[in-house]
């Protein structure tokens, strides 16, 4: 890559003063890593950079995202476009009627340099609703491909999230038991999903995706102020499809499906998951067509999944497991004449176990996915993914399903090599939260508490760690260390926001509200 270390472009997407004791949600996460040298430029999305450079120069580019809401609305769905390619996609805090909510969000859009090598329409989707009762107003698949006939390496990065009846997925139950549960406790097609991408109707790798949780999911007061991990960023997952260049160098379009699939009998889910992806292509200098010959593929086309019950008249146990793997090796010769052996491999595993107690009064689900994937150019790892993504919810109503407290108990343990250009790096995150939940006519009333542990490291020698802990709309701890630390100081009983706030009540699994 020929960037020069001294240029760092900042695209400031939205700004905004505000005033008062506004509740600040953030997502624990570590600061973006630039250059420390690095001159910084920033400007406002659809005005041209100036002073920053040649165009496609820089160090790094980041998104500065900042944004506020004052009154009653539902979190939503947001996506960043440019160039037609999706590149960040988040999700919004719920807002409070009041002084309302202010967040900001920095991203690291800098693998995406190439794009922003030339003009092109930056979009940011945010699809919204403005109704009596909701006035928070925020400010704001399958397709056929062409490479080039020099294309020597391709890297899939694809974007995947659950929404409506397929928000809480884990919580979904398998077909063969969901008449054994009371009605609307849950919605059916099982809690296993798997995100695919197909060449030519051929898997070309897949993906479990975490269980991000949005702001307005399970008990609002869980995520103010701190969201749940991925609310704010949601995980992309990263595929190595080189072995396939023997087949995509011919000249003619091939088709890319990116699809969700379920353990159930037909593999359907339900609505509905928004998918999109990218390819990052790398071409040789010679503009000779690139040759070779896939000489592994072991690649069913679904997972091995199995599916167990225990049931009781008041109480159901479903379990629900699902491995897979895959392994694809190719012979790749260049137009220059170089020769790459590549081999592609993945192993994952999971296990979701739903426990329904006194007819779902009470509610358990512990869910597990974890896995690698590996790949090698000659021996040399161009992805590498270790990961573990363990999920633990409670829920447990009262009688009269007027109140009911939630545990959420959740990780993201994840060692990632997304591409040879980018730093392979490790992060290890730990949620644990708790919360109440009182429906009342004049206004829904809940509390809860989140302790947060995160720590960043990468090869580059980055590192950066955070213990912060929140109460009743406060942060109560705050501690954070490493290379990329702000401060690395402790406070403690700092009080963010003092005002009651009434809830929009929470989405629950079944469609429940």
């Amino acid at each position: 890559m020929f960037l020069r270390p001294c240029q760092l472009l900042v695209i400031s997407c939205l700004h905004v003063a505000v005033y008062g004791a506004v509740l600040r949600n953030f997502q624990v996460t570590q600061p973006v890593v630039v250059p420390d040298d690095a001159k910084q430029c920033t400007i406002k999305v659809l005005q041209p950079p100036t002073d920053c450079g040649p165009l496609g120069s820089w160090a790094a580019i980041t998104l500065n995202l900042t944004v506020t809401s004052n009154g009653t609305q539902y979190d939503r769905l947001a996506h960043f476009t440019f160039q037609n390619v999706e590149i960040w996609r988040t999700s919004t805090p719920e807002p409070t009627i009041g002084d309302g909510i202010i967040w900001t969000y920095i991203k690291d859009v800098s693998r995406y340099t190439p794009l922003f090598a030339n003009p092109g329409t930056f979009i940011l989707q945010l699809d919204n609703i403005v109704e009596p009762g909701l006035d928070g107003i925020y400010s704001s698949k399958m397709l056929n491909v062409t490479l080039p006939r020099n294309t020597v390496k391709v890297f899939a990065e694809l974007l995947a999230s659950g929404n409506a009846e397929e928000e809480f997925w884990y919580f979904n139950a398998a077909n063969e038991y969901l008449s054994t549960l009371p009605q609307d406790t849950t919605y059916g097609q099982g809690p296993f999903r798997e995100l695919r991408l197909l060449i030519d109707g051929k898997i070309a790798g897949a993906a479990l995706p975490y269980p991000v949780i949005f702001t307005g999911g399970l008990n609002p007061s869980l995520w103010r102020p701190i969201t749940a991990y991925g609310a704010l960023d949601l995980p992309t997952y990263f595929l190595d499809v080189t072995p396939f260049v023997p087949l995509l160098t011919d000249g003619n379009p091939h088709q890319f499906t990116i699809d969700v699939v379920s353990a159930e009998d037909d593999h359907t889910i339900l609505q509905n998951w928004y998918v999109s992806g990218l390819l990052q292509v790398i071409t040789d200098p010679s503009l000779k067509p690139t040759t070779g010959h896939m000489t592994v593929y072991d690649a069913p086309l679904f997972s091995q999944t199995s599916t167990t019950a225990v049931v009781q008249p008041d109480n159901v146990n479903i379990t629900v497991k699902a491995t897979r793997k895959l392994h694809i090796e190719a012979n790749i010769l260049s137009g220059s004449g170089e020769a790459t052996y590549v081999v592609w491999k993945q192993d994952l595993s999971y296990s979701n176990e739903q426990s329904y107690i006194q007819d779902a009064q009470y509610q358990i689900v512990t869910q597990r996915a974890s896995g690698s994937n590996i790949a090698t150019h000659n021996g040399v790892p161009s992805v590498v993914e270790i990961f573990s993504y363990p999920l633990y919810i409670d829920l447990a109503f009262s009688a009269d399903q007027t109140s009911f407290t939630t545990v959420v108990d959740h990780s993201y343990d994840r060692d990632l090599l997304p591409d040879p250009l980018v730093v392979r790096s490790k992060i290890e995150m730990s949620q644990i939260t708790n919360g109440f939940f009182q429906v009342e006519t004049d206004g829904n009333f809940a509390n809860g508490t989140s302790n947060n542990t995160f720590a960043y490291e990468d090869l580059a020698g980055n590192t950066y760690t955070r213990e912060v802990d929140a109460a009743l709309n406060n942060i109560t701890f705050d501690r954070e260390g490493g290379t990329l630390a702000h401060t690395g100081t402790t406070t403690e009983g700092f009080q963010s926001i003092s005002q009651v706030i009434k809830y929009v009540l929470g989405r629950l699994p079944g469609g429940n509200k």
